[in-house]
């Protein structure tokens, strides 16, 4: 019997061994699920660095530059972002460990990011399935795209239609834009219309605005356009209003997007609803005093901002930008830049109380409004018989793709 219990004693020493050889296995499972967690935690901040980088490379297909231009600026731009980020709390080093490759063809930036040691601890120390390695490479990579969009947000209930080339109205001279005494009226055939084409294989053709049809090389910029024309029929080169199927000038034809009310919020502020290319839309008839007002009080939201022809764009490189406004180097942001409904003027309603369906959207300066005989001083006074004046600016942020997408509107999304 005490041999029995000697015995029995005498195991107390194994489970010693067991336990032990158990805590080397726990700690060491634990450091390699701690090295493990800091590097998918290293990679998770590449990834990061990564798509940042590409969406912010691609941005710059925005830009309605050159494609050359923009693919310089896309370069630029990624590299510049990547610059701003960090793995394992080091700086990425972007001249040995980020690489950026711009496919022009497509509008797209893939930028990879790589770092190649990233030192582990506590597996090395504990000897881990016979780890000899003191660190891991880790990366990641992210491709992005300007792509064609289908819809957009903000919408100002101005529909205006695309430019086109009259063959008989612009005769004074011959030089595709609506010269003073020249009647421009839209008729099929002989003139012609086309959208505007950012397909980088044919860049710029059409006649719509942004096309390289009037100005090859700025495309428009800051192109002075009647966004609203007066309603009274006084004073305009081609006298009476589409209402009264007396003429169809290039510029604003009518309101869109409901109730009185309705538009009001849009003209105001930001309308949140998604409006989209190749949906009908109702139009509706004449301009409305709330309307007018709420124009003028748009314009004094950021009443400083005012073209300047003179100088250079800093993000486009184009002459003429704004300068004077509240929002100073980011006046994009201002209430006075609108995205606005273009329409093909193939598809021009019969009547004022109709449907309507529109092939772009873009974006415009809202100049101010002036005497309905275009002269005077512009500013805040806007009514039912002023001229709204915009300048073009390009391309406008999409929201939304889709089955339709436009030539002017663009959405950035990752795509790798």
């Amino acid at each position: 019997m005490r041999g029995y219990w000697d015995r029995l004693s005498n195991t107390r020493g194994v489970s010693l061994v067991l336990v032990a050889i158990s805590l080397v296995a726990i700690m060491g499972m634990a450091a390699l699920a701690i090295d493990l967690g800091m590097l998918l935690k290293v990679r998770a901040e590449a990834q990061r660095a990564a798509d940042a980088a590409a969406l912010a490379g691609a941005s710059a297909f925005l830009l309605d530059q050159p494609r050359a231009a923009e693919s310089t600026l896309a370069v630029t731009r990624a590299y510049r972002l990547a610059d701003t980020n960090y793995m394992a709390g080091a700086k990425i080093d972007t001249t040995s460990e980020v690489t950026v490759k711009v496919l022009w063809d497509s509008s797209k930036v893939r930028v990879r990011v790589r770092r190649a040691a990233i030192p582990i601890w506590f597996a090395q120390v504990f000897g881990v399935f016979g780890m000899a390695q003191k660190s891991f490479p880790v990366g990641a990579k992210a491709a992005a795209v300007a792509d064609y969009a289908s819809g957009t947000k903000c919408v100002k209930p101005l529909a205006m239609a695309d430019m086109w080339d009259d063959v008989n109205g612009d005769i004074n001279p011959r030089n595709q834009v609506p010269d003073v005494g020249e009647t421009w009226l839209y008729a099929r055939p002989p003139d012609i219309y086309n959208r505007a084409n950012y397909n980088p294989l044919i860049d710029g053709s059409g006649t719509g605005y942004g096309s390289a049809f009037r100005d090859p090389t700025g495309r428009d910029w800051g192109y002075r356009i009647v966004l609203r024309p007066s309603v009274n029929g006084q004073g305009e080169p081609c006298p009476g209003t589409l209402q009264g199927n007396k003429c169809f000038m290039p510029g604003w034809w009518g309101l869109w997007g409901g109730q009185t009310k309705t538009m009001v919020d849009m003209m105001a502020g930001c309308d949140t609803t998604t409006r989209s290319v190749g949906v009908p839309y109702d139009t509706e008839a004449g301009w409305r005093g709330p309307i007018a007002q709420a124009e003028g009080d748009v314009y004094n939201m950021d009443p400083g901002a005012q073209w300047n022809g003179a100088l250079t764009d800093a993000q486009t490189g184009k002459l003429g930008t704004v300068t004077g406004s509240s929002y100073t180097t980011d006046w994009r942001a201002s209430p006075r830049v609108w995205i606005m409904a273009i329409f093909d003027p193939n598809l021009l309603p019969a009547k004022a109380n109709a449907t309507i369906r529109f092939n772009n959207f873009m974006l415009f300066f809202f100049e101010g409004c002036m005497n309905n005989n275009g002269t005077g001083q512009i500013g805040a006074n806007c009514g039912p018989q002023t001229l709204t004046i915009g300048r073009f600016l390009g391309i406008a942020a999409g929201t939304a793709t889709g089955p339709s997408p436009g030539t002017m509107i663009r959405i950035l999304r990752l795509v790798e």
